[in-house]
């Protein structure tokens, strides 16, 4: 824990130095602690054997989540504020989520009261359905199959121009009907 003038600046240069005599370990472990978050790094592998520059280590965060932050081995308190940074984003983004929140239970509180309310249109639907019923019984649609079947019978009566069951020359109605039914 530090405190007093140059504090800050002490810490963060510590906290940098233990991050960076890390920098080869690759498991992720706890380097120190900042308002009440764990401070956790991870060394990179070396992926060129000829260069000269070492790799910097991740860091992170760990609270109830994990989240990255920026090391910078040349300015200690650019990793202080890097952390800083991290977490404002953290307050932001909490407060999004709340408003969020706010705005879904709203809508479901809407929803909810639409639920409850009868259909306005109720007795205009049932007066159409009611209609519907009616025409469909006067055109004969409630019949279904049978009206295909007879339509079938009618084109083979037409084909042959003879009905086995009427006797010959009597056409008349019975035809109109089934040239009616063949056109729907």
């Amino acid at each position: 824990m530090y405190s007093g003038k140059g504090a800050r600046e002490d810490a963060a240069k510590e906290l940098t130095d233990a991050v960076l005599s890390w920098r080869n370990d690759q498991a992720l472990e706890v380097r120190g602690e900042f308002r009440g978050f764990a401070i956790l790094s991870r060394g990179k592998a070396v992926t060129r054997l000829l260069s000269e520059e070492q790799p910097v280590p991740e860091l992170f965060l760990r609270g109830a989540g994990t989240w990255a932050a920026h090391l910078n081995p040349d300015n200690p308190l650019g990793t202080v504020q890097s952390i800083e940074h991290t977490l404002r984003a953290l307050d932001r983004a909490a407060a999004q989520e709340e408003d969020r929140i706010g705005h879904i239970e709203k809508t479901l509180a809407d929803y909810q009261v639409q639920a409850n309310r009868p259909f306005e249109h109720e007795q205009h639907l049932k007066e159409l359905l009611a209609r519907q019923a009616q025409l469909n019984a006067a055109l004969d649609l409630d019949k279904g199959e049978s009206q295909v079947a007879e339509a079938a019978e009618s084109a083979d009566e037409a084909e042959t121009g003879t009905d086995p069951a009427r006797p010959q020359g009597a056409t008349g109605i019975s035809s109109r009907r089934s040239t009616a039914a063949l056109r729907q």
